[in-house]
């Protein structure tokens, strides 16, 4: 068993910013504690929103189109072991320092949808994306390291979706993958 502690600190920006930390149950020791995440929280002005996109378009764009059990069949051969639960990839389209993907959220998290803003195996699913996206992927799993920004616009309870990568081109050439990710309703909006 554990302990879990949340932390969270108003921002001068008129916002919070929160830490997650955990121990193990019983232990005495301050220093046991171990910080998982750190992040701030601020509410967006209705009028920040997302403008339409035209998917075929952004498909032209991406003429080079994989399933997604092949996508995760070379990702398991990396080292990468995502449950089917975590398996949203349908379709990748991947062009140049681009990627689009046809998410579907798996049937067994669908009854849960209603009880998130966003579930994390949906969003899990596109973020893999970043690792999809890579023309000559560097050997070993692919790990999630961290989100310097993530927005919200609206719930993510559909049981479809787009995501939308457009990689960092310099962190494109490293070891590490970095770029932006937009997901998209069905519709692109």
């Amino acid at each position: 068993p554990v302990e879990v502690q949340i932390h969270f600190v108003a921002c001068e920006s008129s916002g919070w910013r929160f830490t997650i930390y955990s121990r193990i149950l019983g232990s005495d020791r301050k220093q046991d504690w171990t910080c998982h995440v750190s992040g701030e929280i601020h509410a967006l002005l209705s009028t920040n929103t997302l403008s339409p996109v035209s998917l075929a378009d952004v498909q032209a764009s991406c003429p080079y189109l994989r399933d997604g059990k092949d996508v995760y069949s070379e990702r398991l051969s990396q080292g990468n072991e995502w449950g089917s639960t975590f398996q949203g990839i349908q379709q990748v389209w991947r062009g140049e320092g681009e990627v689009l993907a046809e998410i579907v959220t798996p049937e067994g998290i669908l009854s849960e949808l209603k009880n998130y803003q966003a579930h994390p195996a949906v969003l899990d699913a596109c973020g893999q994306l970043l690792a999809a996206g890579l023309s000559d992927p560097p050997f070993g799993a692919f790990v999630g390291q961290s989100v310097q920004s993530f927005r919200l616009h609206t719930p993510l309870r559909g049981g479809r979706f787009w995501s939308h990568a457009v990689l960092d081109r310099d962190a494109a050439r490293s070891r590490s993958v970095r770029g932006d990710v937009t997901i998209r309703d069905i519709d692109g909006g």
